[in-house]
C-alpha cells in the first residue's frame, strides 16, 4: 500500500502484506485492505470511495469532515521477484 506521509506529503510504502503464492488470496487481501485501512489523517469516521484500476490495484479516496482536502491511497498486488545488494 502506498500513501502520503503527514509531515512532508511524500509518497511511501506503508504496508507490505505477504500472502504467499496464491494470486486469488493476494487479490482478496488487497481488496480487503482497500476497504478496511484507516488512514491516520482521517480517523474512523470518514467517507471512502474505492475504485478498482485493474485486477490487482485500487485507488481509494477519503474525506473526513475535519479535513480541508480529500486524501487518497493506493493498494496494489505485486509479485516479489528478488533483491540485489
Amino acid at each position: 500500500m502506498e500513501e502520503k506521509r503527514r509531515r512532508n506529503g511524500a509518497w511511501h510504502i506503508s504496508l507490505i502484506q505477504p500472502v504467499g503464492g496464491d494470486l486469488t488470496q493476494a487479490r482478496a487481501t488487497g481488496q480487503n485492505i482497500a476497504f478496511q485501512h484507516q488512514p491516520q489523517t482521517a480517523g474512523r469516521k470518514h467517507r471512502r470511495d474505492v475504485y478498482q484500476l485493474g485486477e490487482d490495484s485500487w485507488l481509494i479516496t477519503y474525506k473526513a469532515p475535519w479535513l480541508t482536502d480529500a486524501g487518497h491511497f493506493r493498494v496494489s498486488v505485486v509479485r516479489y521477484v528478488g533483491s540485489i545488494a
